[in-house]
């Protein structure tokens, strides 16, 4: 894809035809900035409002959730 060139919906309708192709069976949004109308043209649904991130392969001896900070890129 062409940076510029497709609109938002554009490039997270083919997001998501790729994961139906990898078998992902959770697609996770946020609604800010202007995603929520597209969200609501893909007919996401609303989940409950609360998110969980799990970090794979990551082991850290007596380590709090309080005490994790994650910044997502």
């Amino acid at each position: 894809m062409v940076p510029g060139k497709h609109t938002i919906t554009q490039i997270y309708r083919e997001a998501l035809i790729l994961a139906k192709i990898q078998k992902f069976d959770v697609f996770n949004c946020l609604d800010i900035m202007n995603n929520a109308e597209m969200l609501e043209e893909l007919k996401f649904g609303s989940g409950d409002g609360t998110l969980h991130y799990y970090l794979y392969n990551y082991w850290v001896n007596d380590l709090k959730p309080t005490d994790l900070g994650i910044v997502l890129v």
